[in-house]
């Protein structure tokens, strides 16, 4: 029988309880204040239900001009790199960062579920781009992207509501954004692929300002919605960015967007746990 060091059995205890001890200041952060938490759980709530009909109030079809892009699509295609160099990135950090998490078999894979998303991404909009029409290539370059909201999502209900829960919810996401890809591309009907984009963004919104962080490093997915937002501009003036700078909007967009899971990744190299 091969007996194990005290000093090993020592390190393992002190390390079980120092999780112990901020799952606990955790728990007490969170739900300090006593009223403040339910009235956070009711505006996430809330949240939910404006982002879902904000998403059904959204235009029910795509605007045939939507794939008349500015300038050539060269830069269109290749700008997609930004994404696969994001994603690579992002399982390199979480390789090396998996023993900081509090709760490394909870927390791994959605992480992980989120950078092979923009990875995906990256090919998928390249896909597109080549050649674009409103069909199966447009379906490329969005089934992707709700993967990767459906794995952020769950990553802040885990890292904000409730360990594990987030994991477990990922898959359903997932699927409920990938069904509603399938939907719009066999009834063109964009209502609930519009719904769910807004449930996932403002629903991720909402918990970054109402739900206290697991880590520190909040900082970085601030810059994170705000490179989102710079994206989401760069998208709806293409043209006139394009007739300014003549640079078209749209490959800016895509390192903005890239961006995005740029800080995500800096977030996880960055973040600790706040001291109990």
């Amino acid at each position: 029988m091969k007996l194990v060091p005290r000093a090993c059995l020592q390190n393992d205890a002190a390390r079980h309880h120092r999780v112990a001890a901020f799952w606990s200041a955790a728990r007490q952060r969170r739900f300090q204040g006593g009223a403040d938490a339910p009235h956070s759980k009711l505006a996430l709530l809330a949240a939910f239900g404006i982002a879902l009909f904000a998403g059904v109030r959204l235009p029910q079809a795509d605007d045939p001009q939507y794939i008349e892009f500015a300038g050539s699509q060269g830069p269109n295609v290749w700008s997609n790199a930004a994404f696969l160099v994001a994603g690579v990135a992002g399982l390199i950090v979480l390789a090396r960062a998996r023993k900081r998490l509090v709760d490394p078999a909870a927390e791994t894979w959605p992480l992980a579920l989120f950078f092979l998303g923009n990875i995906a991404t990256c090919f998928g909009s390249a896909y597109f781009h080549a050649k674009p029409d409103l069909g199966v290539r447009l379906a490329w370059d969005r089934l992707p992207m709700t993967v990767a909201f459906a794995a952020f999502l769950g990553v802040q209900i885990n890292e904000r509501i409730r360990m594990r829960s987030g994991s477990w919810l990922t898959l359903p996401l997932a699927a409920l954004g990938i069904a509603t890809v399938v939907y719009w591309l066999h009834t063109k009907d964009l209502a609930w692929y519009s719904a769910y984009q807004a449930f996932a963004a403002g629903g991720t919104l909402f918990m970054l300002i109402f739900f206290a962080p697991l880590y520190t490093g909040d900082r970085f997915y601030a810059a994170g919605i705000v490179l989102y937002g710079v994206a989401k501009a760069f998208e709806l003036f293409d043209r006139q960015i394009f007739d300014a700078i003549g640079i078209a909007g749209h490959p800016l967009k895509h390192l903005a967007a890239a961006g995005t899971t740029a800080m995500v990744v800096v977030h996880l190299a960055r973040r600790h746990s706040p001291p109990t």
